[in-house]
């Protein structure tokens, strides 16, 4: 080996140094922030598990009555392009029969009805949200969206990737530049070696008439705390100014040790936090259990009706879940109106989205609702008064009534009717009131005793709406009362056969209806939040002493000369606002001289 020649050592050391180096590198860092940025902002931007609305997603896309609704050969190729329902055996059929062209309109829809209640459970809401990322991009792009974990992304591994690779920046720029910050800040002391003072980037020699003292009394009208020393060739003199001596300068240490506990805390909260969604209708009461963590594997909080659990850890009841859309029909604002049943009084509260509760160690956050079919919100009719030409049309009594019978329309109104509460018609002296709703509503013939057949006692088949219908109650002055069941349109503004009544010279015709609605309610525990809170203390202290704690210091070194004159070698550093420390700089020196 020729001399002078590095070692195979001194080069692993050489290049480990650059590495080191290059983690360290601030532009590294701004690198990693900015593309952390602009993914969190994606994430933020296309939705994710906790933002995303099942419901609304099934009922434009999934509800063959939709105007938006899929074909069936459309659904196929969307479940194989986002990866869903593989090894499925109703999908796996659906997609023979669709292949065979054997299909039906009727068994296509129980599929859909079918698939639309599995995709608004919880456990395949990231099914409904990958079937909603290749429709919405289209099966190339929606693919790639899916590949890179945009529909999950702040718990893609990818993304946690970015994170550790910032903290290890982090780390190593803080125990890159540590060293000298204190030294800085603490360490830096003056010396007799004038040569010191000429290396520093501020600095001045000059002649001082009075010496040591003149130079202190300089510092000290300048606004310095001095020290004075002697040495060996002279007297050393220090001079520090700002709040809290040089603390401000470890204000990014401090900044980056905040960030580190957050992301440290956050994570190991991430992993030990517990969630839970529940799916809670109107009058549900929901318990949660003392261990909730054993008990996560039921799926299902909801008390039996009429058999309370005291032992629970709280109880919370719904009463009424609101939901208002704008004027193209997306979704405007949702809330739950919950009432917490272990409080004495009980306690009404309301759980918007971004405004969870906060509640013995949980966290409950409105996440999505759907359609319940069990029950009505309101029912739209319109109300037409009319003209006929046949005799006795004008009696108050319920007249035989034929569809197809030319009347002529002499007043007409719409209104909305709740369940079980009377509504007079605007204009009229008719009174609609809805008593009972079937969302499969069946009505069975049975034979009478004298041979005829007649139709028996309605009632609801199951909770699907198959074929939905409300028993109504007209009345009015002077006409006897009349009750009916009328079927519900299928798609709003379309009544269907058997839908219409008249009621002496009134014609209502039942034309929409809007179902009560179930709410998802996610339930979460954040265990070890502490280091969380203290690195958000930390990043606004450290903040703060990056941008309004100076710290300036100015080091002299006086040797006597003759005459009562000394030679002054003066050297200064400022953290911040160096133009305005220089000018105070200057000033000191030529007070000095």
């Amino acid at each position: 080996m020729r001399p002078g020649e590095p070692t195979i050592g001194n080069r692993q050391s050489a290049i480990g140094n650059q590495v080191w180096r290059t983690v360290a590198s601030v532009r590294v860092a701004v690198a990693l922030l900015i593309i952390i940025a602009i993914a969190s902002t994606i994430g933020i931007v296309l939705p994710q598990p906790e933002s995303f609305t099942a419901s609304t997603y099934v009922e434009q896309r999934l509800d063959p009555a939709s105007e938006r609704g899929m074909k069936r050969e459309e659904f196929v190729a969307l479940a194989r392009a986002a990866g869903i329902l593989r090894g499925d055996t109703a999908f796996e059929e659906l997609v023979k029969r669709v292949g065979e062209g054997t299909l039906s309109d009727e068994d296509w829809r129980g599929f859909a009805q079918m698939m639309a209640s599995r995709l608004r459970s919880e456990e395949m809401t990231h099914a409904c949200l990958r079937l909603s990322y290749v429709d919405s991009f289209g099966p190339v792009l929606g693919r790639l969206m899916l590949l890179l974990h945009l529909h999950a992304l702040f718990t893609s591994i990818w993304f946690r990737l970015l994170c550790a690779l910032l903290l290890l920046n982090l780390v190593a720029c803080s125990a890159q530049r540590l060293p000298s910050q204190w030294r800085m800040a603490f360490g830096l002391k003056a010396t007799d070696d004038p040569g010191w003072y000429r290396r520093r980037a501020t600095h001045a020699e000059t002649v001082a008439e009075g010496g040591a003292e003149a130079v202190e009394a300089a510092l000290r009208g300048a606004g310095f705390h001095t020290r004075r020393t002697e040495g060996a060739r002279g007297t050393l003199l220090q001079g520090r100014r700002g709040w809290l001596g040089g603390i401000g300068r470890l204000g990014s240490q401090v900044v980056h040790l905040g960030v580190i506990l957050i992301a440290v805390g956050g994570f190991i909260s991430g992993q030990l936090a517990f969630r839970h969604g529940q799916l809670l209708a109107r009058d549900e009461v929901l318990a949660v259990p003392r261990d909730f963590r054993a008990d996560a594997a039921k799926g299902d909080w909801r008390e039996d009706p009429g058999k309370p659990k005291p032992d629970a850890l709280f109880r919370m009841r719904l009463r009424r879940f609101e939901f208002r859309s704008d004027s193209r029909g997306k979704p405007e604002y949702y809330g739950a109106h919950v009432t917490l049943l272990d409080t004495t009084p009980e306690t009404d509260t309301v759980i918007e989205v971004n405004r969870p509760l906060i509640y013995r160690g949980f966290h409950v956050y409105q996440q999505s609702y759907q359609p319940d079919y069990r029950g009505v919100t309101s029912v739209s009719f319109v109300v037409a008064r009319v003209q006929r030409g046949t005799a006795g049309s004008s009696s108050r009594g319920a007249s035989s009534h034929d569809d197809d019978q030319p009347v002529e329309v002499l007043q007409q109104v719409s209104l909305a009717v709740p369940p079980q509460t009377p509504v007079q018609v605007p204009g009229t002296d008719l009174t609609i009131e809805v008593l009972r709703y079937f969302p499969h509503w069946y009505m069975p013939l049975e034979r009478a005793p004298d041979g005829r057949v007649v139709a028996g006692e309605a009632r609801n088949v199951s909770d699907d709406p198959v074929n939905p219908a409300i028993r109504v109650r007209l009345a009015a002055p002077g006409a006897p009362t009349r009750e009916r069941w009328l079927p519900l349109p299928r798609r709003s503004g379309e009544p269907r056969p058997g839908s219409i009544v008249d009621y002496g010279d009134y014609r209502i015709v039942p034309v929409d209806s809007t179902p009560d609605y179930a709410t998802w309610l996610t339930f979460k525990t954040h265990p070890i939040m502490l280091p969380v809170w203290l690195g958000c203390g930390m990043m606004m202290l450290g903040i703060v002493l990056c941008f309004y704690c100076n710290h300036e210091r100015v080091w002299a070194l006086v040797r006597p000369l003759d005459a009562g004159r000394a030679e002054v070698f003066l050297a200064g550093d400022s953290f911040k606002w160096r133009e305005r420390f220089k000018e105070r700089f200057d000033a000191v020196v030529k007070a000095v001289g």
